[in-house]
């Protein structure tokens, strides 16, 4: 079995501001269009706008429980501005909002509770791989809850089609299991995403067992590689939910029973990806100790044949010298008893290596 995929070094891009600048500076850097789309829906009915002027955005929400922005693209920070300014949203809030390089935290503040996560994906190349992750902010305010993201490429369209369609207990419940809903739908897609890695490692494990199998270390790293990189991603998402359910917050009751089920999620995740890095680490070690074994047997062969062949080539040295006065040079069956005598020293080696243990195999 052989592993051709190459791994690959992106550069990376941190979306900051500049060293020396004061707190809550949006600083553009992004491009593209920015859209605000709306999803407002109670327990009767629901509606979806798309490109939503934010002057009618309260008056359009009239009459919700839940009314669900979702602001996609970061690129028209006057409108980011405008939107902190009409909600009360402070400065380093929207600064978060914008520099997209946030770990998954939750930070309650005096009127509204901001989080935010990180969807992750793999990106295929035709000769490489790699794991791209997309901040997620979620702020949530009265009956409100803003979305910020980069780009259209999220994984919330099932929860979508589950607000149209008045699937499940979402359009009975408020913002704060719309809140927990966004979350668990970051969490679960990160599910498809180590399973994946885990095959790849049970593939690498069994190619190991076949004598005739190449692969290579460079994936053997690679792949650990993703796997702390998913664990990094992980992680502070478990400490942000276990913070929910350890802390008082605005959550109810009924609610907090769900984000439990996901905190069980992510130490579901943080168990496996720690697993699979473990057996990579030791992947890597048994390869490199396979390849040492075959090293050694390769040149206990060669010992092998050079020790046997050292007795020989003295034996034919000894008669090959030109002096007259050797004893056996016209003796008749002089020939005869020198291939004899080098059968026998082949003979008496192999037996001695053999009563040694040299041929059997580790």
């Amino acid at each position: 079995m052989k592993h051709k995929r190459k791994p690959t070094v992106r550069g990376r891009r941190h979306h900051r501001p500049k060293p020396g600048s004061p707190p809550g500076t949006l600083t553009p850097h992004h491009s593209g269009d920015t859209k605000v789309n709306v999803i407002a829906y109670n327990a009767d009915r629901s509606e979806s706008w798309t490109d939503v002027a934010l002057g009618q955005l309260k008056l359009k929400a009239d009459g919700f429980d839940v009314v669900w922005v979702s602001v996609v693209g970061l690129a028209d920070i006057s409108l980011i501005e405008v939107l902190g300014r009409q909600f009360g949203i402070h400065q380093l809030t929207l600064e978060d909002i914008v520099n997209v390089h946030q770990l998954a935290k939750f930070e309650p503040f005096n009127d509204y509770d901001y989080f935010v996560t990180r969807m992750a994906s793999f990106v295929d190349a035709a000769d490489s791989r790699s794991i791209e992750t997309v901040q997620l902010s979620i702020l949530r305010k009265g009956n409100f809850v803003f979305t910020f993201q980069q780009t259209e490429r999220d994984c919330l369209g099932p929860l979508r089609r589950r607000i149209h369609e008045k699937s499940g207990l979402i359009c009975d419940r408020g913002t704060d299991h719309l809140v927990y809903a966004l979350i668990d739908s970051v969490i679960d897609h990160y599910f498809p995403l180590v399973d994946r890695l885990s095959d790849e490692v049970a593939d690498f494990d069994e190619a190991l067992l076949t004598e005739d199998s190449v692969i290579s270390v460079r994936g053997i790293h690679q792949l650990r590689r993703e796997l702390l990189k998913l664990s990094r991603i992980v992680r502070p998402h478990r400490e942000m939910i276990g913070r929910l359910l350890r802390e008082p917050s605005s959550f109810k009751d009924q609610t907090r029973v769900f984000l439990s089920d996901c905190f069980d999620h992510t130490l579901q995740l943080s168990e496996s990806i720690d697993l699979n890095r473990e057996v990579c680490s030791d992947l890597r070690s048994y390869h490199l100790e396979l390849i040492s074994n075959r090293t050694n047997e390769v040149m206990k062969t060669l010992t092998i044949v050079s020790t046997i062949f050292i007795p020989l080539s003295f034996i034919a040295g000894l008669y090959g010298m030109n002096f007259e006065q050797m004893p056996e040079l016209k003796w008749k069956y002089g020939y005869p008893m020198a291939i004899a005598s080098m059968v026998a020293v082949v003979l008496s080696l192999l037996f001695w290596f053999r009563k040694r243990g040299w041929f059997k195999t580790s």
